[in-house]
C-alpha cells in the first residue's frame, strides 16, 4: 500500500515536472534560434567585409565556432525533448512488450549516466569549480578564457538529465504497474 502511494506521489511529481520541462524547452528554442541568427549574421557580416570591403575580420571564425559550441549543446537537449534522437529499432521491435520495456529503462539509464560523466568532466575543466581564480588560456582573436566552451557542455548535458531523468522514473513506475499484467497482443499473437 505504501508503495503504491509513493508511486503516485512520484507521478504527480514527474507530470508537474513535465510542465517546468516545457518551459525550459521554450527558453532552449529561443537560445538557439538566437545562436543560429547570430552565426548567420556574423558570417554575413565577415564575407561582406572581406569581399566587398576588402578588409577581412579576424574574430568571425572564433565567434562561429563559439556559437556553434553553444548552439550544439543547447540544442541536443531540444533533440532529446523532442524524441528526434536517431534510435534504430531494427531487433527491438520484435522484443516482447516486457523486453521492451526492460531495453527502454537500460538505454535511459545508460544516456543518465553518460550525461553526468560528461556534466563532471566539463565542470572538471571550469576554474571557479577547480578552485582556480582565473583562467590562463585565452583565445587568439577576442582574449577569451576558454572555459566558455565547456559551459555549453555541462549545461547541455545537465538539460539531457532533467529531460530523459523524469521519462526514466515514468517508466520505472510503468514497469512497476505493469508488470503483472497481460501485456497488449499485436496482429500476430505477440506480446
Amino acid at each position: 500500500m505504501h508503495v503504491r502511494i509513493a508511486f503516485m506521489s512520484l507521478k504527480k511529481i514527474v507530470e508537474e515536472f513535465g510542465k517546468i520541462e516545457k518551459k525550459m524547452g521554450w527558453g532552449e528554442k529561443v537560445f538557439c534560434t538566437f545562436a543560429m541568427a547570430f552565426i548567420i549574421a556574423i558570417n554575413i557580416f565577415g564575407i561582406a567585409s572581406r569581399y566587398l570591403f576588402n578588409k577581412p575580420i579576424l574574430y568571425i571564425q572564433e565567434l562561429t565556432i563559439l556559437g556553434g559550441v553553444w548552439l550544439f549543446f543547447i540544442g541536443i537537449g531540444l533533440v532529446y525533448k523532442g524524441h528526434s534522437d536517431i534510435t534504430v529499432e531494427l531487433l527491438v521491435k520484435y522484443f516482447s512488450h516486457r523486453l521492451r520495456m526492460i531495453c527502454d529503462l537500460f538505454v535511459d539509464l545508460l544516456i543518465l549516466l553518460f550525461v553526468v560523466v560528461v556534466f563532471w568532466q566539463a565542470a572538471r575543466f571550469i576554474p571557479f569549480i577547480r578552485g582556480q581564480g582565473e583562467s590562463h588560456s585565452l583565445s587568439f582573436a577576442l582574449e577569451l578564457p576558454d572555459e566558455i566552451y565547456y559551459y555549453p557542455i555541462g549545461l547541455g548535458a545537465l538539460f539531457i538529465f532533467l529531460t530523459v531523468f523524469p521519462e526514466f522514473v515514468g517508466r520505472l513506475i510503468e514497469f512497476r504497474l505493469k508488470w503483472k499484467q497481460n501485456p497488449p497482443r499485436d496482429d500476430k499473437g505477440r506480446e
